[in-house]
């Protein structure tokens, strides 16, 4: 009955996962855990983990997603060196830090994440540093 009550609260959240990548050791080593045999508590608390586990990591992967995208697009674009550059998101909100050696290539970097799909906001954390 255990077994169930924590495969019905975990199966969802698991498919979630299947849906963004081939992650499917995740719900053998919790059904294995489960099966081997532990109490109500532990039970509880492997549902309660593998919950958490489940929503950071459809989270970080969509994260993941968007700073890709961004990454990509400007990866393309002629004019713009990556060097320097360091890019991170959360949710639909790209943050772009590092520096550029003009406010040209630095305007250009703005634009270019703006119009990636997925990002509804840009944090600009660009420094110009002309090369000397």
């Amino acid at each position: 009955m255990l077994q169930r009550v924590f495969w019905a609260e975990i199966k969802p959240k698991l498919a979630e996962i299947r849906m963004i990548g081939d992650m499917k050791w995740i719900p053998f080593l919790v059904l294995a855990v489960c099966v081997v045999g532990c109490n109500s508590k532990d039970a509880n608390d492997i549902t309660r983990d593998a919950g958490k586990l489940a929503e950071t990591t459809v989270r970080s992967v969509a994260n993941a997603t968007v700073a890709v995208k961004v990454n990509t697009a400007l990866s393309l674009r002629k004019g713009v060196h990556m060097e320097n550059l360091h890019i991170e998101s959360e949710g639909s909100t790209v943050t772009i830090g590092g520096h550029v050696e003009t406010s040209s290539e630095k305007k250009l970097i703005m634009e270019i994440a703006k119009e990636t799909r997925g990002v509804e906001k840009v944090v600009d954390d660009l420094r110009v540093e002309p090369k000397k």
